[in-house]
């Protein structure tokens, strides 16, 4: 028997097979105010890859990496809300395990991951620098590269979207960095890690451990592509610039 390293999620819709190269994945830092743009330069973006993305038989499977396989998340159960949890439940094994990412700064609004193989992906932000310090930090989230595109031009087609571009919503205010540990007080470190093992333990209860989870709500991966919109005419537009 083998052991499964996470949970697997399944798409109820129908994928084609995932072609050999990698995808691309971009973050367009930038603050919207109804007509007003500003490309923010100076915000540092970790990226991490919490799951690997396959597919067999048509169906879509996402797998939790090593590190992540024990924390409890279900990949299959996405509301807006969890998916919100999820990626602080992530974040949280991160900072814990002291997981290195691969960090870019934004320029002139956009950062650059590059090209990525396939799976979920988490970003946080980890610092701030010139003009990135007069908006508030951006809270973790999930993304998904490449993106599933459904019944593409109304034919009832599916496929995937590699050129994945990520818009999070960018809030004027002081720049706050993630919370840090204070070394000076053990007892509340030692209680705040006690209370965070009782919490894993509740999740491992409530997860499914079932060697495959099928999504059949197509709608509930919705909440991950909220904070992930692919939006391909922006990156032709801004290929132009």
């Amino acid at each position: 028997m083998m052991v499964t390293m996470g949970a697997q999620t399944a798409f109820a819709e129908k994928m084609p097979d995932l072609r050999d190269e990698d995808g691309t994945l971009m973050v367009d830092v930038t603050y919207f105010d109804e007509d007003l743009e500003v490309p923010i330069t100076g915000a540092e973006l970790t990226l991490y890859k919490v799951a690997d993305l396959t597919v067999s038989n048509g169906y879509a499977l996402y797998r939790l990496t090593e590190p992540f396989s024990d924390s409890g998340v279900d990949l299959g159960s996405m509301t807006a809300a969890r998916s919100i949890e999820a990626a602080g439940i992530l974040y949280d094994i991160v900072t814990e395990k002291n997981l290195e990412g691969k960090m870019v700064v934004s320029e002139d609004g956009i950062v650059d991951f590059g090209e990525v193989s396939h799976g979920m992906y988490l970003i946080a932000q980890t610092g701030a620098r010139d003009e990135a310090r007069d908006y508030k930090r951006i809270d973790p989230y999930l993304v998904m590269a490449p993106q599933p595109l459904t019944d593409i031009d109304e034919t009832g087609e599916n496929d995937w979207e590699y050129d994945v571009l990520s818009i999070p919503k960018m809030v004027e205010g002081d720049y706050e960095p993630p919370d840090e540990e204070d070394d000076d007080e053990p007892e509340k470190k030692k209680e705040k890690e006690k209370v965070t093992e009782t919490e894993k333990g509740k999740r491992a209860e409530s997860t499914k451990t079932g060697d495959e989870t099928r999504l059949y709500v197509w709608v509930s991966l919705i909440p991950i592509a909220l904070s992930a919109m692919i939006l391909i005419g922006m990156l032709r537009r801004r290929s132009r610039r």
